[in-house]
């Protein structure tokens, strides 16, 4: 099934899985009493649910514009092909984090 809410669980299967386990500190930020976030503090080196959105929407981003570019053809076998999905995939998942009351 390739509907959003299907592929929306799929960053939470993966990050078991060795190839994925740096993205565990993605899918949360810890913030202050206050509720303030400053990315600095809040977000170090950019590990954390802002971070990993802003990271990822990039790789989108500069993918699609080198496609364009290039004015490539993309195979779904392609390394381009695949790192959108799964970009994409990270987004839409953490985008949903981001509305979990205990990831933020």
């Amino acid at each position: 099934d390739g509907s959003m809410s299907a592929i929306s669980v799929w960053a939470d299967e993966v990050r078991r899985n060795t190839e994925w386990r740096f993205s565990a500190g993605y899918h949360f930020v810890n913030i202050n009493d206050a509720c303030e976030f400053h990315y600095p503090e809040n977000c170090p080196d950019g590990r954390c649910v802002i971070g990993a959105i802003h990271n990822y929407t990039h790789q989108i981003d500069t993918t699609n514009r080198k496609l364009q570019l290039f004015k490539e053809t993309v195979n779904e076998q392609s390394g381009d092909y695949i790192k959108v999905q799964q970009a994409l995939k990270m987004v839409i998942h953490f985008l949903g984090d981001l509305h979990q009351p205990f990831h933020v």
